[in-house]
């Protein structure tokens, strides 16, 4: 019992991210009352933000401590983060973080988004598997091209960044800039 409490107030804010995400597919799928469903989910986004601004006034104390700011810490996974993915090299950086993951998610928006603005289109997509596989292939592949290419796009700021936080009085991180291309 003891380990469910800490499993449950260690993950709070994902639980009621959760909680909320239910609750509006309860009202856009079984039209449950929308009066109910704003009420349960103004008390689940008070319960989430008071959650994570008391972590985060703990977190901020901590940091006070040790004479950080929440943007140092910021730069400092940036900067490890960064280092590792360098070493891959920009197409795989382009490729995995970019067109899978990412792609990922942009496909599901892309679907969202061609279904609120195509809504007749779904209706020959569900007479055949053969039209929603190829639907599903369009939208991924979509969003993975999207993806790789806001990747490559960032690419050269994300290097001048590292630049500027490893070597702050380096002039030729824009020569550096032009050998990554």
């Amino acid at each position: 019992m003891e380990k469910m409490l800490k499993l449950t107030k260690d993950n709070l804010l994902s639980i009621l991210v959760s909680l909320c995400i239910v609750t509006f597919l309860l009202n856009v799928f079984f039209s449950v009352s929308l009066e109910v469903c704003h009420f349960i989910g103004t008390l689940l986004a008070i319960a989430a933000f008071s959650e994570r601004r008391g972590s985060w006034s703990v977190k901020q104390y901590k940091l006070k401590n040790k004479g950080l700011t929440q943007q140092d810490i910021r730069n400092i996974e940036f900067v490890k983060k960064w280092e590792e993915t360098r070493k891959k090299g920009i197409w795989k950086y382009c490729i995995s973080d970019g067109g899978i993951v990412l792609g990922a998610g942009l496909s599901l928006a892309i679907s969202l988004l061609a279904y609120v603005t195509f809504p007749g289109i779904f209706k020959g997509l569900a007479d055949s598997p053969g039209n929603m596989f190829s639907f599903i292939g369009y939208a991924y592949l979509a969003g993975a091209i999207t993806g790789a290419t806001i990747h490559r796009i960032l690419w050269p700021y994300n290097q001048r960044r590292f630049m500027k936080l490893t070597d702050p009085l380096n002039d030729k991180y824009l020569q550096e800039l032009f050998l990554d291309q």
